[in-house]
């Protein structure tokens, strides 16, 4: 893509503190964040934009009862107004393979508001000092998405598009201004007891209730061809059941040996940890409120060709729509770590940690009712394909990480972080995104490096008090006037080096050349024994095209998902700064900072979207 990108990032933040008396204390705060983004996008003249305000607000008031008893009462609301998508010179998207994308008219508008209310309490007795707390919280979702049709039209080969002979057209209508509520209910209770006065326990357990999502005004319609007999589900029943057994423990401990002198503390922590995922992700009974929209392919419609009669799609019952289970479960994640904490030298702190999780219940997004290759018909008669956002995936982490820390004077100090670690998934990404499989009847296959597989990370940080001033090595007996603004300053610097993160190699297939005619996150079959990668990788050179070939028709590729990576990061970014004092209470503070000041070009992912043209190194194969 080539053009102009424009970014405009406007914020803002007041608050204001009140001491009521001795016990009550109050404060309020505001601040908020404009943020717009114009940039080319696919072939031109298509233009993409997104705008996204974010203010909120928040009330608190703390209260002390006794010396033992104490409170802590928070008030909060929060606001997302989304404006996103994409200017094309068409109503709809153009697929020639193996070419980019023309155009892709989709887009979103959404006004989300959440209001919340936080109570929590601390109790003090003996050894331990106990916290509990509840928390309340109205979603809300008001959006329209997409704000204009959103229509795929693909054709396999240029050839077939000058005969005008469409591979498939998916139509996704548009969805009316809709409002999603839910109301969530969370309550913990924690007793940090110190058993002796070199180990500390903090036990406890919090609950907590997602609550069911649904239309303000009681619409929406629920396909779940895994639960329901007749795939639309009964509309006197819930989106979902609710999951009322999230119940969280929370455990960790330390222990400071005396016999190690105090210098040496270890660490282990486990807790559980619920979610629901992106709140839009929820929402698939409204994405159906619209009924023009179908999914129809060349092997459905022989000779199928632009334009597509509805009455044509209407013929075929092709409706496609967007299916959801009615058991959906909350992502559980399960989180632990051990870690061991050193002095080993004055003014030295040395850590290696172990940190692990496991989540189930990941979001799924995969396509049903695809072609029954022995029948040569879809299992759900009467629809074509169906979006199925569930919670079937799974993933998993594992990480070594050590640190230390130096303080080699009272004005220097120094860190230096380093991470190994790998993160493997089905395809899951968290929240309301995840990777099309290729072959939905196998999500066995898509098992590997998680697309945010970090695998190396080192990370530096510095700060130096800079010798100048007043009573310093440098201009020591300077006039007070002089080191208001000679004295004082603060020298800071981060350094970062990361490995290269996983690259998916896919290819654009014909969806009447793959059994389910499912053509969806498709990948190429790997040549073995040739290297994946350019034998000298390079910004205009990286992956070897050479090293894949296209699958046979009835077959799917071979090549394993995320099977390489792209090139790896560093970048230093040092700050200036000092606070000047107007008096005892106020002050303000300079600050200046450069990043990546050796000006290092940090490329982005190699392009990725292989076709049998380009079989040989690509010269200009970064996107």
């Amino acid at each position: 893509d080539t053009g102009e990108q424009n970014t405009r990032d406007d914020s803002g933040l007041i608050r204001g503190d009140y001491h009521i008396n001795d016990k009550i204390s109050s404060f309020v705060r505001f601040n908020t964040d404009h943020y717009t983004q114009t940039a080319p996008d696919s072939l031109p003249p298509s233009t993409g934009f997104n705008n996204l305000n974010t203010p909120n607000a928040t009330i608190g008031i703390e209260n002390t009862f006794s010396p033992k008893l104490f409170n802590d009462f928070r008030y909060g609301f929060n606001r997302a107004e989304f404006l996103q998508g994409q200017a094309t010179p068409f109503n709809f998207a153009v697929q020639i393979s193996p070419f980019t994308s023309i155009g892709n008219p989709s887009g979103s508008i959404r006004n989300d508001n959440s209001f919340t209310i936080v109570d929590d309490v601390t109790f003090l007795i003996g050894k331990h000092t106990l916290k509990s707390g509840v928390t309340v919280r109205w979603v809300e979702e008001n959006k329209a998405s997409p704000n204009s049709p959103d229509e795929t039209i693909a054709f396999t080969s240029t050839d077939t598009f000058l005969q005008n002979l469409i591979d498939s057209d998916a139509y996704n209508g548009t969805v009316p201004l809709t409002g999603q509520r839910m109301t969530e209910y969370f309550g913990y209770i924690m007793d940090q007891f110190k058993v002796s006065p070199t180990v500390n326990l903090n036990l406890g357990l919090r609950y907590e209730y997602f609550g069911v999502d649904h239309e303000v005004l009681g619409r929406g319609r629920s396909f779940d061809p895994l639960n329901c007999p007749n795939v639309l589900c009964p509309s006197n029943i819930g989106w979902y059941s609710p999951n009322l057994l999230d119940l969280s423990p929370r455990l960790s401990a330390t222990w400071t040996p005396a016999a190690l002198h105090s210098k040496t503390v270890f660490r282990l922590g486990y807790g559980i940890y619920y979610g629901f995922g992106q709140f839009g992700g929820l929402s698939a009974p409204i994405s159906n409120l619209t009924s023009a929209k179908y999914t129809l392919t060349q092997a459905q419609v022989p000779g199928l060709s632009y334009p597509v009669s509805p009455v044509q799609a209407a013929a075929s019952g092709s409706s496609s729509p967007s299916g959801a289970p009615t058991n959906r479960r909350d992502t559980a994640v399960n989180e632990w770590t051990i870690s061991i904490q050193n002095e080993i030298a004055p003014e030295t702190i040395f850590q290696v940690a172990y940190f692990g999780t496991s989540a189930a219940h990941v979001f799924s997004d995969e396509t049903l009712n695809g072609i029954n290759p022995t029948t040569g018909k879809r299992p759900y008669a009467g629809y074509s394909t169906i979006d199925f956002r569930g919670t079937f995936n799974h993933a998993s982490t594992n990480a070594f990480q050590t640190s230390l820390h130096r303080n080699f004077s009272r004005d220097l100090s120094v860190s230096a972080n380093y991470e190994w670690s790998h993160s493997i998934d089905n395809g899951g990404i968290g929240g309301g995104e995840s990777n099309a499989p290729q072959n939905v009847a196998c999500p066995r296959c898509e098992r590997a490096s998680s697309d945010q597989d970090m695998r190396s990370y080192f990370s530096a940080s510095s700060i130096w008090q800079l010798p100048i001033g007043r009573g310093r090595q440098f201009l020591g007996s300077i006039s007070r006037g002089a080191d208001a603004f000679l004295g004082g300053w603060q020298l800071t610097g981060i350094a970062l080096v990361r490995g290269g993160l996983p690259l998916n190699v896919t290819i654009s297939r014909s969806a009447s050349a793959l059994p389910d005619q499912l053509n969806k996150g498709q990948r190429p079959n790997r040549i073995p024994g040739v290297s994946l990668y350019a034998a000298n990788k390079s910004p205009f050179s990286w992956l070897n095209y050479a090293a894949f070939t296209a699958p046979a028709n009835g077959t799917w590729g071979n090549l394993g998902r995320n099977a390489v990576r792209g090139p790896g990061h560093w970048q230093i970014d040092p700050a200036l700064s000092k606070r000047f004092a107007i008096n005892e209470r106020v002050g303000t503070t300079f600050r200046a900072e450069a990043f990546n000041i050796f000006n290092h070009a940090e490329y982005g992912k190699p392009a990725t979207n292989w076709a049998p043209a380009t079989s040989v190194p690509n010269p200009n194969n970064y996107g």
